[in-house]
């Protein structure tokens, strides 16, 4: 806006501009006096027709406004005149007094640089355009995308009812920019996400727009032809086609996707079908699918018969693929195969969850006991000789047994694993440590379902130990590990 004459000496930083109370503002706006004044920023509402992207990235102007103020004012219309016209935007605005109009970009550099207080002209005349100022202050120095700036213009064509050829005269743009943009607007989201990212420019887009003109499918064209666009980019475009040239494809393969479906319906209709997806034909997986598929024309025709045919539209070719909806034969004994074995192996894992829990027992009230002599030299011979003794679940599971029954390092001196190994050299339960440590690795070897007595000695003297206190063995298939004894079971759960 041109200030005159010498009052745009009061716009320059060499004059503070006066600060205008509520009142001052009322008064300078009677009688028409343009020079800015000052405002708080707090009492100063963003505007929610401008877009949020425009007043980003600002750190580098806030910089500079630390260093020497807001230099240009900042342009704010009345509360109510703003509302007048945006009365859809009273929340937004809430109880604030100004709506900001241009400068949002300055106004929110000001606001990251601390500043309470800014420059401001106040325009209550602008009336239905108000909403100009955004295009006037963004257009000529391109802050607006062409989507964005596409936009600008629909809200203000709506809002005050004007022509193109009248909104063009007032922002002194020709009216073939305008119209060039709103045409933007028809694409689908795809397509307006390529425009607004710089992809695809304006004057590639407005030949796509001649492509795709009159298209019946135009949705699925501008879907497939972003992906070949975005493709294109990502592959370097080896084919050196342009967007247009693509958009000729896409309508192309759109085309034909329909011709083969449109034969591949008429075949399905001569057994009064509808093709579906292919992922509804069963609602199984694809091996499943891969059962219920017909090929013959004989098991095609029996299905139909007996009403228990689908059609799918193949990946490729013009012949539909046909399935039977109930489950083959094959599949049936299949199916119940697999239910008899899940069971087998549910019970097995529930008969290994008791073993491994009444060994628990066992090792818990008998580990702290003092073995025989000649026991204790075996046990431990073959332990350190197999290297079981080495392992971290080992030391894991033989420090929870032996805080449990009061042997060893205590819980307040070896929180963790790796401090009680530390610990036991020396200590005054160091043999029935060594013991116990036998012991666990034995039964932590025992819980892999491969091992056998005849293939691990050590395991066979732990199992005559076990059997000497009390355990009888129970025959457990070699099935999943079971779960820890000393923590929830949910397999046991269901017994109950």
């Amino acid at each position: 806006m041109a200030t005159r004459g010498r009052d745009a000496l009061a716009m320059t930083p060499l004059q503070r501009p006066q600060r205008l109370s509520r009142n001052g503002v009322i008064a300078a706006l009677k009688a028409d006096d343009d020079r800015p004044g000052q405002l708080r920023l707090d009492d100063i509402a963003p505007n929610p027709e401008n877009p949020p992207a425009r007043a980003q990235d600002v750190e580098d102007l806030a910089a500079s406004i630390r260093q020497v103020g807001v230099l240009q004012a900042l342009i704010v219309a009345p509360r109510a005149a703003f509302l007048t016209v945006y009365p859809q935007h009273a929340a937004a605005v809430g109880e604030r007094m100004w709506v900001l109009l241009g400068g949002h970009r300055r106004c929110a550099a000001a606001m990251l640089a601390g500043i309470d207080e800014v420059p401001v002209v106040v325009r209550g005349d602008l009336g239905d355009r108000a909403g100009e100022t955004i295009i006037h202050e963004n257009l000529h120095r391109k802050a607006l995308s062409p989507i964005e700036e596409a936009r600008a213009y629909q809200r203000n064509l709506s809002v005050q009812g004007l022509s193109q050829r009248k909104l063009a005269e007032h922002l002194g743009i020709r009216q073939s920019q305008i119209s060039k943009r709103l045409a933007l607007l028809t694409f689908g989201p795809q397509m307006q996400d390529l425009v607004d990212s710089g992809v695809l420019s304006v004057k590639d887009a407005a030949e796509v727009l001649d492509v795709l003109r009159d298209q019946p499918n135009r949705d699925r064209v501008e879907v497939l032809l972003a992906l070949k666009i975005r493709e294109a980019i990502k592959e370097d475009d080896q084919y050196g086609y342009s967007p247009a040239r693509w958009a000729r494809v896409a309508v192309s393969e759109v085309e034909h996707e329909d011709q083969v479906a449109a034969q591949a319906q008429a075949a399905a209709a001569d057994y009064g079908l509808t093709l579906v997806l292919r992922a509804d034909t069963t609602g199984r997986d694809a091996w499943c699918r891969s059962q219920h598929e017909l090929q013959s024309k004989r098991d095609i025709a029996a299905a139909a018969r007996r009403g228990d045919l689908v059609a799918a539209e193949a990946q490729c070719g013009t012949q539909p693929l046909y399935y039977r909806i109930s489950a083959p034969p094959s599949a049936e004994r299949d199916a119940k195969d697999a239910r008899q074995r899940d069971g087998r192996e549910k019970r097995a894992r529930r008969a290994r969850a008791r073993a491994d829990r009444a060994r628990y027992a066992v090792l818990v009230a008998h580990a702290g006991a003092r073995p025989t002599a000649d026991l204790y030299r075996q046990l431990i011979t073959l332990s350190l000789l197999t290297g079981k003794a080495l392992h971290s679940n080992v030391t894991h599971f033989a420090r929870k047994i032996g805080q449990e029954i009061g042997i060893g390092p205590t819980a307040e001196e070896a929180s963790d694993d790796w401090a009680w190994r530390t610990l036991l050299p020396g200590h005054r339960h160091a043999e029935s440590l060594a013991f116990l440590i036998a012991l666990v690795a034995c039964e932590v070897e025992l819980r892999n379902p491969s091992t056998t007595v005849s293939e691990d000695p050590a395991v066979a003297v732990y199992r005559t130990w076990l059997a000497s206190h009390g355990y009888t063995e129970d025959p457990t298939p070699a099935v999943d590990d079971a779960i820890e004894p000393d923590e929830p079971d949910a397999a046991a759960g269901e017994e109950g």
